[in-house]
């Protein structure tokens, strides 16, 4: 198999499971915070940010947690009261 095939095959299961997480954080949120709206915050926005380093060797609920934070503290959703 050649070099530029496996980098594609490499990419697509990355891309899968980007999106595995993205949908997992979006279900999570959908039911541990019902009232933050993340419909207006991008994929690449969770995405970039959870793959900083320090967030991304935290356990997931921890990083919910920050994730959380980050939305608040930037105003990046909107939030129902």
């Amino acid at each position: 198999m050649a070099y530029r095939e496996t980098f594609r095959m490499n990419q697509r299961d990355f891309d899968q499971e980007n999106q595995e997480k993205i949908e997992e954080v979006r279900e999570h949120f959908k039911n541990e915070y019902p009232y933050v709206d993340l419909g207006m915050l991008s994929d690449d926005t969770i995405n970039a940010f959870l793959n900083q380093g320090y967030i991304a060797s935290l356990w997931f609920e921890r990083q919910m947690d920050c994730l959380y934070d980050y939305i608040l503290s930037q105003d990046l959703c909107g939030v129902e009261e």
